[in-house]
């Protein structure tokens, strides 16, 4: 018999939902606090949850990707999956993906010096967005006016502790309309769109920064390029971010533990009602 299991770091406001609602319905979840946990790698362990489906929360992406990785080798099923929570959590790898199928996203560009920043910099022009290629909430991501701030940020980022700060991520920045799009796909159903407002001048809409959210109604279009997104991803549930630009819209980032408390406000339960329905069915595969 299939068993089901929440994976977490730290329990949100989203992975308390879950919790609740399988109760409610008396859905059989179990609960994996992925920091308690000792995994001993022996070849004991392979398969040995191949009668498992475990839906990943953790917010930390090194564990998230790291357990996942565990998981899958023990034969257990993961959404998401170690291929696209390795994808989603890293900004370039995501735009490579992007770029590939032909899905349109924010001009960018990467270089792996400081100089080579700077170069890069003159030649995409000012206003830019720096950015670190992993991370959440918004945090280390800058709105860059002109080379005198640019080489404050490199000054400054060089004395971090990161393993990603030898590569160097800039992106156009986009004249949107104080707001940007948050698209959260269950299996192959949008359940949820909505726009997050930036918080008063702050060019940043995460609603952890305290943006604003209402309902978004999509085009047809608009609705095809974030099932593009999806299959070009390879995932079962994302929150899918994009800008608009004038007549279009482009994909700016990715979430395979997407925080859905804003777009609840608008969806109400149907996220979380959508999420425990699409792992029961899996289960009965």
């Amino acid at each position: 018999m299939v068993s089901f299991s929440l994976v977490y770091d730290i329990l949100r406001w989203e992975e308390k939902e879950i919790i609740n609602e399988a109760k409610k319905r008396e859905i059989n979840l179990n609960t994996l606090e992925i920091k308690n946990v000792n995994f001993k790698l022996d070849k004991n362990v392979e398969k040995s949850l191949k009668e498992e489906i475990f839906l990943q929360r953790c917010t930390s992406s090194t564990r998230r990707l790291f357990s996942t990785a565990i998981l899958e080798y023990a034969g257990g099923q993961v959404i998401n999956n170690f291929q696209t929570n390795l994808i989603s959590s890293n900004k370039l790898l995501t735009n490579i993906i992007l770029l590939k199928n032909r899905i349109p996203a924010p001009l960018s560009y990467v270089s792996f010096s400081e100089d080579s920043c700077i170069k890069s910099s003159e030649m995409l022009g000012f206003p830019l967005v720096f950015k670190p290629i992993v991370g959440s909430w918004g945090r280390f991501v800058h709105k860059i006016r002109d080379q005198y701030e640019l080489k404050n940020i490199l000054e400054y980022r060089s004395f971090l502790n990161s393993m990603y700060k030898e590569v160097f991520y800039i992106q156009e920045y986009v004249e949107k309309p104080c707001r940007d799009i948050r698209c959260i796909v269950v299996g192959d159903e949008i359940v949820a769109t909505i726009y997050r407002y930036q918080a008063n001048d702050d060019f940043r809409t995460n609603v952890a920064l305290g943006g604003k959210v209402e309902e978004a109604r999509l085009s047809d279009g608009q609705k095809e390029i974030f099932f593009k997104v999806k299959e070009a991803i390879g995932g079962e549930i994302l929150g899918i971010d994009a800008m608009e630009k004038k007549d279009q819209i482009l994909i700016n980032e990715i979430n395979s533990s997407v925080e859905f408390g804003g777009a609840a406000k608008v969806a109400g339960k149907k996220i979380v009602e959508s999420i425990l329905n699409y792992i029961v069915k899996k289960g009965k595969r």
